[in-house]
């Protein structure tokens, strides 16, 4: 039998060391996750947290990498400092999804389960250590339902372990919750699955508009509400595998045999399988899994529109690199529509880029079939996007839709500026909440179908494209700019992108 440390007794069952995993299986010992709102109303529990994480913070500041300590739990998700060598493989090991290099992050909410019930654990034992014995498991914080309780928000970071500087908690009307109509859990070919959409929305916008350090992977993890944030994501998980008809993968397939494992302790592993019934194999529930989503918003359209022009000649050399490879030769692409320095404050606002008749022409027999004619691949591109130091703390997000006066065309949402997954340092593209530039290039191939319109008319709809930044959370009294785009443009080129 494989023995468990101590750290992963606490995990699975509380205060009572175990001797193995089959003895943990067999506790009737079920512990329960609870809403943040019933939490914050315990006063003893709430002591117990505080106490928890104030001895793990205190922890690092006497080691840095001490492993109960809470940098090095926020370090294990990602950190932005340097990494000492004995740190390799321990730190910076979350999965999360690079939109810029097609990485789909199949592991995301199974990694996070483990790494959440490996920190609980660690943080329990903590409160232990500092002298409290109150029992409490790590809350989560159902974000549809409004913000966190002012355990997280009163008082300073000397006082109050819990606080951090953030821009906002009340993000209910900004996110989405399209996820749950998912029938299967991963991304296979080009429908996605409930994981990947709600690593993006709710999970990322959450991210984005809470601010702070909240806002970066590199830095999320330092904000203590983090955890329960990340409580709610491992909450919505069990929640839609209840709705009718989803399934988890095959407990036998290769994505179920994958293995967590967190620091050099051969004990604190799990692998997916092991994951997937939270009640049997790892003696936990939540409270309730009512998902309690508002109704999606009906965003209006943005009651600004900005004239973009039509043509603009070969493409300008500095997106050179940034496209897709057969685009490097920035000659071969020509902008046929295009609008330069857009200023973004938090509210929303459309771009129109109208498209001359011959491009037009162009760009309906590329939707019929993209290789018969001059026109091979064509984009939106929005180049040169930079976050002003107004922006720098986030609390903001830009849906980003097309849209054509053409009647019976659908909106098409595109993608969302800024985005969280756009700040893991593998994107490259540096510290995009510090001011440094990067673009993003969106597909049109199946523009026609996405809108619903019949691809002969193409041309037609494009005649009249608007590019809309839908705000978030919009705050028309807010006028500072917080973000520009250098460029919003349509691009074509004869080179194929496929």
């Amino acid at each position: 039998m494989t023995k468990l440390t101590r750290r992963k007794a606490l995990m699975l069952g509380g205060m009572a060391v175990l001797a193995t995993k089959t003895a943990a299986a067999q506790s009737n010992d079920v512990r329960v996750r609870e809403n943040i709102m019933t939490f914050a109303k315990d006063e003893a529990k709430v002591t117990a947290y505080r106490a928890g994480v104030r001895k793990m913070m205190d922890r690092s500041k006497a080691n840095a990498d001490d492993p109960e300590g809470w940098y090095y739990w926020y370090a294990s998700h990602f950190t932005n400092k340097a990494v000492p060598p004995a740190m390799q493989g321990i730190y910076n090991r979350c999965d999360h999804s690079d939109p810029r290099h097609g990485y789909i992050a199949q592991d995301f909410l199974s990694w996070h389960r483990a790494f959440l019930l490996a920190f609980e654990g660690v943080l329990k034992d903590a409160a232990v250590a500092a002298g409290n014995r109150t029992e409490f498991n790590l809350p989560y914080w159902n974000w549809y339902e409004g913000p966190v309780p002012s355990i997280f928000t009163e008082g300073n970071e000397i006082i109050n372990p819990l606080y951090h500087a953030r821009v906002s908690t009340n993000v209910a009307a900004g996110l989405a919750h399209d996820c749950f109509d998912q029938m299967e859990l991963l991304t296979s070919g080009d429908q996605p699955g409930f994981s990947l959409i709600m690593e993006f929305d709710p999970h990322g916008r959450a991210h984005t508009l809470v601010g702070g350090d909240m806002q970066t992977i590199p830095r999320s993890a330092q904000d203590p509400i983090f955890w329960v944030h990340h409580a709610n994501i491992d909450r919505l998980w069990d929640s839609w595998i209840q709705l009718p008809g989803r399934k988890n993968p095959d407990p036998a397939s290769a994505w179920a045999k994958k293995k967590f494992a967190f620091g050099h302790d051969p004990n604190m592993v799990w692998t997916a399988s092991e994951l997937l019934d939270t009640k049997t194999n790892l003696k936990y529930v939540y409270d309730d899994y009512k998902i309690n989503a508002p109704g999606a918003p009906v965003a209006p359209a943005p009651a600004i529109v900005l004239a973009g022009t039509a043509g603009g000649g070969a493409m300008g050399g500095g997106m050179a690199g940034m496209l897709p490879e057969v685009w490097n030769d920035p000659t071969r692409s020509t902008d046929v529509a295009s609008f330069h320095n857009l200023k973004l404050s938090n509210q929303s606002v459309a771009v129109s880029l109208p498209v001359a008749s011959a491009d037009r022409s162009h760009l309906q027999a590329f939707a019929v079939n993209s290789e018969a004619g001059p026109v091979k691949s064509a984009w939106i591109v929005l180049n040169d996007i930079r976050i002003t130091p107004d922006g720098k703390e986030g609390g903001f997000v830009f849906s980003v839709r097309l849209t054509s006066s053409l009647p019976g065309v659908k909106p098409v949402t595109i993608g969302d500026i800024p985005s969280f997954n756009l700040t893991m340092p593998m994107a490259g593209i540096g510290d995009i909440t510090n001011g440094d530039p990067f673009s993003i290039t969106y597909p049109l191939d199946d523009y026609a179908t996405k809108a619903g319109i019949d691809p002969a008319k193409l041309g037609e709809a494009l005649g009249s494209l608007k590019v809309n930044f839908i705000a978030a959370l919009s705050k028309p009294d807010d006028t500072r700019t917080l973000m520009t785009v250098g460029e919003v443009k349509l691009t074509t080129s004869p080179l194929s992108s496929k």
